[in-house]
């Protein structure tokens, strides 16, 4: 049990840093690189990089319902081996139809990752370390989106020749992660047989009846629009209002390099406290309102508002799935189902929002898109105060 429990912690934490961060976070720094390659508006920029999120919404519910009936190893082999596969078609783009509709095939896999990782960590680590444990997996999957979002565009591009070969170098990693989930998890799952197997039509049904998963959902959807619009439009903010390449490329690094620095210490202080909406709810608060100063856009106060929502930003996953996993009736035997639902609902946001918010981008001084992004999350967080936390 304590190697398959040590084996289960190591796999989950390179799944989250590579197919959950580094591939997905790769996208964001290459866009101005992209957008003048083929030719696209903010709009269609806007788009592709909603349809991971958008196709989220349809595969979070299926994957934790899959990983619920066919087990650990099974399912997230062949959702990495696949998720790099789909991440490399996107290099073979020359249009926004082509790069939208590859990016849509290769979020099916890659969105699989945030729902499937927290029934992989439940069976294991449920108990008083739940929150600490699933801190740990958002700082590997925020260091994954460092070594995206850091070396991408100003590192691997001009050494390789060019976005094309960026992708592809950050689809190689997950490929060979499935390799080894198909031949290490079976120790796993036979250490843990006791969740496995369980029937879709009894997984489903239990976890929509409750009202508190849909009120997490709905809490849910609003954080995931605030975090897809910043770390999709960030970079292209900066440069439009003036600043250096490098150093709106470095912005959007030390916002996730914030945000993995900040994950453990906040889900360690929520474990320490017994509760997650006493952190949740005033940290969406104030990123929400945080995000609705960007039209000031003075340089201090915008590295200060970087630097604030990367620090919100960290903890803020963990803490969703440790609440709804604890809630009653849920527990690791449905917690794929469960944080699916949630998942499903916040990529859902995460597409809806991001054309929405880029329609609005050339107002409040060109930073609109912060400002409807932030209204939303702030509207969504009063969903939490009608859920009621496990003791």
């Amino acid at each position: 049990m304590g190697r398959a429990r040590w084996m289960a912690l190591v796999l989950s934490f390179l799944t989250y840093a590579f197919v959950g961060g580094a591939i997905r976070l790769c996208l964001p720094p290459l866009f101005p690189e992209i957008s003048s390659s083929l030719n696209l508006t903010k709009t269609q920029i806007g788009t592709i990089w909603g349809m991971d999120p958008f196709a989220g919404f349809f595969v979070s519910l299926w994957a934790g319902l899959l990983i619920d009936r066919f087990g650990i190893r099974r399912t997230l082999s062949a959702v990495c081996i696949l998720a790099g596969v789909g991440g490399a078609l996107r290099s073979l783009c020359s249009s926004f139809f082509c790069l939208s509709w590859t990016m849509f095939f290769f979020g099916l896999f890659a969105a699989m990752i945030p729902t499937m990782g927290p029934k992989v960590v439940s069976t294991f680590f449920m108990g008083r370390h739940l929150g600490s444990v699933n801190g740990l997996m958002q700082l590997a999957m925020t260091g994954g989106a460092i070594l995206g979002t850091l070396f991408s565009a100003s590192v691997f591009s001009p050494l390789l020749g060019g976005w094309r070969y960026v992708l592809v170098l950050y689809s190689l990693p997950p490929i060979v992660i499935g390799l080894f989930w198909l031949f290490m998890g079976r120790q796993m799952e036979e250490a843990k047989g006791a969740f496995f197997g369980v029937p879709m039509m009894e997984a489903l049904p239990l976890v929509i009846r409750r009202r508190e998963v849909w009120a997490i959902g709905i809490a849910m959807m609003g954080m995931q629009t605030a975090f897809v619009g910043i770390t999709g439009y960030l970079p292209t903010f900066l440069r439009d209002i003036g600043w250096r390449p490098i150093y709106a490329d470095s912005a959007l690094s030390i916002f996730t390099a914030i945000s993995a620095a900040s994950a453990l210490p906040v889900s360690l202080f929520s474990d320490r406290i017994g509760s997650r909406k006493t952190v949740l709810i005033p940290s969406l608060l104030l990123g929400s309102a945080s995000m609705m100063c960007f039209p000031l856009r003075h340089t201090l106060l915008l590295w200060i508002l970087i630097l604030l929502n990367g620090v919100l930003r960290g903890g803020l996953f963990p803490l969703f799935v440790a609440l709804i996993v604890e809630q009653k009736g849920i527990g690791p035997r449905y917690a794929g189902t469960a944080v699916g639902t949630i998942t499903s609902l916040g990529m859902l946001a995460g597409f809806l929002s991001q054309p929405l918010g880029m329609y609005f981008a050339g107002t409040f001084r060109g930073a609109g898109a912060f400002v409807v992004w932030g209204v939303i999350c702030f509207v969504s967080l009063f969903a939490l105060f009608l859920v009621e936390e496990e003791k």
